[in-house]
């Protein structure tokens, strides 16, 4: 079960992927939920990922890749 918070940046991480097809930075989670530092999100992402929500990689300042959740380019393509 998530907290308030966690489905917040949850639901801003899948919303930002589906819109920009990539994942926002620790700032753009900071600042679009309202989270007060990078600490906050940092710690907000580890637990989604220990729930098995995201995978996170480290050295990357767009580490995030959703569980389950695949999007391309040609998903969004209309032709």
């Amino acid at each position: 079960m998530l907290t308030i918070n966690e489905k917040k940046v949850y639901r801003y991480i899948v919303e930002y992927i589906d819109e920009n097809l990539y994942p926002p930075t620790l700032e753009e989670i900071c600042e679009a939920t309202k989270l007060k530092s990078k600490s906050s999100a940092s710690y907000i992402l580890k637990s989604l990922k220990d729930k098995g929500y995201i995978n996170l990689k480290s050295n990357s300042p767009r580490a995030i890749a959703l569980v389950g959740y695949r999007l391309t380019k040609s998903d969004k393509v209309n032709v």
